[in-house]
């Protein structure tokens, strides 16, 4: 028989420990020496494991546009498969188990799988969602919906699970934990079988005589006879158990005599798994919490239908996290919501960090470990009313000393591109001619906006100069702006007169357009938008990203006067919204598919769903300035889904072999048996080399545990081949901290 020799919690926790004493002490003491994974050639690839923190095969990860469900199909670029099979990630299953049904044991295929709704789990900002958030200010969240994360065991060839009983059990591997079902129930109003009841406590291999800590209690195994085993609790009475029966201690804990291994002519050598916990055995009813889960708290629920179906199992999930399903369905799902920023039970993943799954005992993570920009790949855009000399422009424009304009500037040179065929002559103004105006695009860091006294046919809407300082440091007409390209009262873009071109953010990316406030005093609002083509998180529902600002002129007339004629200046712009120098909501407007507010009062820098940091819109409006940060590409979050502790740091500072160290440091990990590494073999107390087989190891024994070289606390990782110790690694990396047997 081929069993898991689980992990001791107690000892669990002193290895964890002591790993991490290492970096404990470097922070107490000054610096450390450096912690080494030392495995021969054989054992390198698992050594740098150890060195990396990852596990080949054990995660994905995706890059994943603000706004959009992180396996919602409609993004134009990344997304997580749906479902995540064995083929994705190497914790998922596509194996067969062993059932007897009453009529001895048959095989039958099983596999699982991991399920996001479409539309959540999504990676949000302050202004992505139906709401301004602004406890999130510029950072990215990972929001999860109820029900929107699922791990399905799926029964691929036919089974009647009707007939699981104590005499009959199912065991099986349910998302890496080791479980025994032991009955299936019906519900009595609906008859539906929706409830089983398990074996749930940690099992412990123990030989006779040997001791655990759980729960703060010591659980003894006393002795073993044929059938039956005998144990004490904190070394009170002795209480003998029959196989397959379960005793309750008044100390909160139940032992479950689970496997016997008795030896009739070595009684003193028997063995037997056994499963210690609050609870022993305990029947579950579908959505009720999941094993370990605190029932007034749950995270994880149980999803438990049809299990006296005889059909293979299916089973599909929409966008809204609805399941189509058939066939007998054993499956685990969330039942925390994370839907702003102020949940806290669990708290929000910002930027980065993990949700576990599930929270007791995990098996996988759902992470964002970072954003795809770095913090230095932003350039900065100032808009603001200012006073210029347009007099290098010539012609009509060589009288204005002290022209006010509407100035935007970049941070970084010839990051702003004139779309010249947006910038014409106006034919209807008898004023400007159409002498020095750009025939192909320019680039330029600094642009003016003036506007111009002629109202194009007599309409309310004048015409707008665009000027720019050329590589000269001049500046320099581009065009203007007329009603043809200016959009209508509410409208959308018609005609951008400048796009940003700044690393990956380029061409109409991220563009700029005037739209019409409709009325002579309340003319323009200047918009800088990413349509719904360039947004990462588009999708059907996320169409555009539009910042909207409130252009207002503080003297206006009935109309627009041509400056230079006895008004100069009058009905120039000069300030956000209708109050100078004073902040108002509608100075500053976000407008997407899902929200069109209001945000000049906002006190936070916000972030947009393109990544867009709009800085503090309540000071900046107040000053009648602006200003925003421009990401070099659209701003996604770095997903990830593996396998718990996959997605961790490195335990160890460096992969080396023996020969390359002189000696071994604290905190470092032996990698490899004593056959192949002198230094385990030291730590182990055996002469160089010892093989596996001489230790009793056989194929598919892992040895994990602590020792102390030369004073020296280190941890040996060792499995009976090469390949067993690549595999006793991964568990290691994934939490496994104590081990002496053949792994599962």
């Amino acid at each position: 028989m081929s069993f898991k020799i689980k992990a001791k919690k107690t000892i669990k926790r002193l290895a964890a420990i002591s790993v991490g004493a290492a970096f404990l002490g470097a922070t107490m003491s000054g610096a450390l020496a450096t912690t080494y994974a030392i495995g021969v050639s054989a054992d390198s690839a698992a050594a740098t494991k150890l060195a990396t923190g990852a596990v080949t095969s054990d995660k994905i990860t995706e890059d994943i546009g603000i706004g959009a469900g992180i396996a919602n199909i409609t993004q134009p670029e990344n997304y997580f498969d749906n479902p995540l099979q064995d083929n994705d990630l190497a914790i998922l299953q596509d194996a067969e188990i062993s059932f007897n049904d009453g009529n001895g044991y048959d095989d039958y295929d099983i596999s699982d799988e991991i399920w996001f709704a479409g539309d959540s789990p999504s990676v949000e900002t302050a202004l992505s969602t139906t709401a301004v958030d602004k406890e999130y200010s510029t950072d990215v969240a990972l929001e999860v919906a109820a029900d929107s994360i699922f791990y399905y065991y799926l029964f691929d060839e036919a089974i009647n699970l009707s007939m699981v009983s104590e005499d009959y059990p199912l065991e099986m591997k349910f998302f890496g934990k080791d479980i025994k079902v032991t009955g299936v129930g019906w519900n009595p109003t609906t008859f539906d079988a929706d409830r089983l009841t398990v074996k749930v406590g940690e099992t412990y291999y123990m030989n006779v005589g040997d001791e655990v800590s759980v729960d703060g209690h010591a659980v003894k195994l006393e002795d073993v006879g044929d059938g039956i085993i005998a144990v004490s609790v904190d070394g009170g009475e002795v209480v003998a158990i029959d196989i397959d029966n379960t005793h309750a201690w008044a100390e909160g804990l139940e032992v479950n005599a689970d496997s016997i291994f008795y030896k009739s002519g070595a009684p003193e050598t028997s063995t037997a798994n056994v499963i210690i916990g609050e609870s022993a055995t305990k029947t579950y009813i579908d959505n009720d919490e999941f094993i370990g889960e605190d029932e007034s708290n749950e995270y994880w629920r149980w999803d438990i239908i049809n299990l006296d179906s005889t059909t293979t199992s299916t089973t599909t999930i929409t966008g809204a996290g609805n399941a189509a399903n058939a066939g007998p369905i054993l499956a685990l799902k969330n039942y925390f919501v994370i839907d702003d920023s102020s949940d806290n039970d669990p708290a929000p993943i910002i930027n980065n960090g993990c949700y576990d799954i599930p929270v007791k005992d995990p098996y996988a993570q759902l992470c964002m470990d970072g954003l795809s920009v770095a913090d230095e790949d932003y350039l900065t855009l100032d808009i603001d009313f200012a006073t210029v000399d347009l007099r290098d422009a010539g012609g009509h424009w060589g009288v204005l000393t002290s022209a006010p304009v509407l100035r935007i500037r970049s941070s970084v040179q010839d990051s702003l591109r004139l779309n010249h065929g947006a910038l014409v002559a106006g034919t209807s103004d008898g004023i400007i001619g159409t002498t020095g105006y750009i025939t192909s695009d320019v680039e330029t860091d600094e642009i003016y906006l003036h506007v111009n006294g002629t109202l194009v046919g007599g309409a309310s809407q004048p015409i707008i100069d665009v000027f720019y300082i050329d590589q000269n440091n001049d500046v320099a007409i581009a065009g203007n702006i007329t009603s043809s390209t200016i959009a209508a009262a509410g409208g959308f873009i018609n005609d951008s007169f400048a796009y940003i071109d700044f690393q990956d953010t380029r061409d109409t990316d991220v563009q700029f357009y005037l739209s019409s406030g409709g009325a002579v005093t309340n003319p323009f609002y200047l918009n800088i938008t990413a349509l719904g083509t360039e947004l990462p998180g588009g999708g059907t529902t996320r169409t555009y990203d539009n910042i909207s600002i409130h252009l207002v002129n503080s003297t206006p007339l009935a109309a627009f006067t041509a400056p230079g004629t006895g008004n100069a200046g009058v009905g120039e712009w000069d300030q956000l919204g209708v109050t100078a120098n004073a902040e108002a909501a509608a100075d500053l407007w976000y407008v997407s598919a899902l929200q069109n507010v209001g945000i000049g009062t906002q006190d936070e820098d916000l972030r947009t769903q393109y990544g867009i940091i709009i800085k503090d819109p309540e000071t900046h409006c107040a000053d009648d300035d602006l200003q925003f940060l421009v990401p070099g590409d659209a701003v996604r979050g770095q997903i990830t889904v593996g396998a718990y502790g996959a997605t961790g740091a490195a335990i160890v500072d460096e992969a080396t072999t023996p020969d390359e160290v002189a000696s071994v440091t604290e905190g470092s990990i032996l990698v490899g048996g004593p056959a192949a590494n002198k230094y385990t073999a030291e730590a182990m107390g055996v002469s160089f080399p010892t093989y596996g087989a001489d230790l009793g190891w056989s194929t598919g024994h892992c040895y994990i545990k602590d020792l102390t070289l030369n004073g020296k606390s280190v941890t040996v990782v060792a499995g009976y081949t090469a390949a067993n110790t690549d595999a006793c690694v991964d568990e290691y990396v994934g939490g496994l901290r104590s081990n002496d047997g053949v792994l599962a």
